[in-house]
């Protein structure tokens, strides 16, 4: 009988030494009241001084609590993830403002220098219209010059015709105003 109850005794001293899976607890070091073998004695007497680890709570309180704690950290990550997202949408909203502004600031320029273009060109269709007016007029003036005989009688008589002498004597009057006026 003394040999059953040490087989007893160590079988629950063997049981007990199993690590649990929530936390590896050897409760098979801890006094308890329900092991009163030599084995249980021996191990107390071993480990009087080591503190035993209180009973495992209910399996589904230390899930609650396992539950708890991982969303605590899942929320805390994703509030800090929100706090990143929302640093850098208000960068993004700051740079677009930036850019709007910039590009605002060019299309006015863009707008003023257009403006401008317009401008030069209708003053450059004005001088070259000036330099078409001028061209014929030295034109004029030069083949005036060329015909232009030594006096007036001489001009006369080299046109055909009364018409003609009198085309020939407005053109050099012409031709002689405009040069003092060139001059």
């Amino acid at each position: 009988m003394r040999a059953r109850a040490a087989l007893i005794a160590a079988l629950l001293g063997a049981l007990l030494q199993v690590p649990v899976a929530a936390g590896a607890v050897d409760l098979g070091s801890c006094s308890s009241p329900a092991s009163t073998s030599a084995a249980a004695s021996s191990a107390r007497a071993s480990s009087a001084r080591t503190a035993c680890p209180a009973a495992p709570a209910d399996p589904s309180e230390v899930l609650y609590n396992q539950s708890r704690l991982r969303l605590s950290a899942d929320l805390n990550q994703a509030l800090a993830t929100q706090r990143r997202l929302s640093a850098t949408l208000e960068q993004e909203r700051k740079r677009t403002l930036t850019l709007t502004s910039q590009i605002r600031q060019q299309q006015a320029r863009i707008t003023a220098l257009e403006r401008q273009v317009r401008e030069l060109d209708r003053q450059i269709a004005l001088s070259q219209d000036r330099i078409a007016v001028e061209q014929s007029q030295v034109t004029a003036m030069a083949r005036a010059m060329y015909r232009r005989p030594e006096s007036l009688p001489v001009l006369w008589a080299r046109s055909g015709n009364l018409r003609e002498a009198l085309q020939v004597t407005a053109d050099l009057l012409i031709a002689g105003e405009r040069a003092h006026s060139l001059q």
